[in-house]
């Protein structure tokens, strides 16, 4: 069984990953582990560990939709992959989407 250390390596190792199955397990599995150390010593450290992974899918969506992209499948990888603490700043923005 492997370690929650490398599991969190492992999953930063799919940072650039561009397919939405791979991002929903990856935040399904974050989300828990985020559970468990969001009020422990390690909860901010955590969630700086969860922007590194999650900066670079969203630097590379951008907030315009491209011409190839579903609008559907745009806004559930969005969902999956933000917080719930910035849902209420990208609906202000859900024009854009």
């Amino acid at each position: 069984m492997a370690s929650a250390v490398d599991y969190l390596r492992l999953a930063m190792a799919f940072k650039d990953e561009l397919d939405f199955t791979v991002w929903f397990n990856l935040s399904s599995n974050l989300n828990s582990i985020s559970k468990l150390v969001e009020y422990t010593d390690g909860g901010d450290q955590f969630e700086t560990y969860c922007r590194q992974i999650y900066s670079s899918i969203a630097d590379r969506m951008g907030w315009q939709r491209k011409a190839d992209e579903s609008k559907m499948t745009r806004i559930s990888l969005l969902l999956t992959t933000v917080k719930e603490e910035t849902l209420a700043w990208i609906s202000l923005s859900s024009d854009r989407i």
